[in-house]
């Protein structure tokens, strides 16, 4: 059973930070799996020939099915990954900080 855009939409009210744009991210994530597995499947080495001037046409991916539940998965991982991001960044700004904190008490 595919997820239905509806779904995918009220989707976005199950996470308040999670907008729109982010549920079109998550579904966008879901390709790029579909995409990862096509890579593996062709192997890296023969994607240029898979993707130009190939006799096959260009590849096709169709519409990947899953659950509700299963695309919320995708998103609650997204907002993980920013989670994440936002923790390294403070901690990257708290190191930089303080180590110009350390080189100004020198001076």
């Amino acid at each position: 059973m595919a997820v239905s855009k509806a779904s995918m939409t009220s989707s976005a009210a199950t996470q308040p930070s999670h907008d729109d744009d982010c549920v079109m991210v998550d579904f966008e994530s879901v390709y790029d799996d579909e995409e990862r597995k096509w890579v593996s499947k062709v192997g890296v080495e023969n994607i240029g020939k898979k993707l130009v001037n190939s006799k096959e046409g260009p590849p096709t991916f169709e519409q990947p099915n899953m659950t509700l539940r299963e695309f919320l998965e995708y998103g609650n991982m997204l907002v993980q990954e920013q989670e994440n991001v936002k923790r390294v960044q403070s901690a990257e700004k708290y190191l930089k900080e303080a180590a110009f904190g350390e080189a100004n008490e020198n001076t």
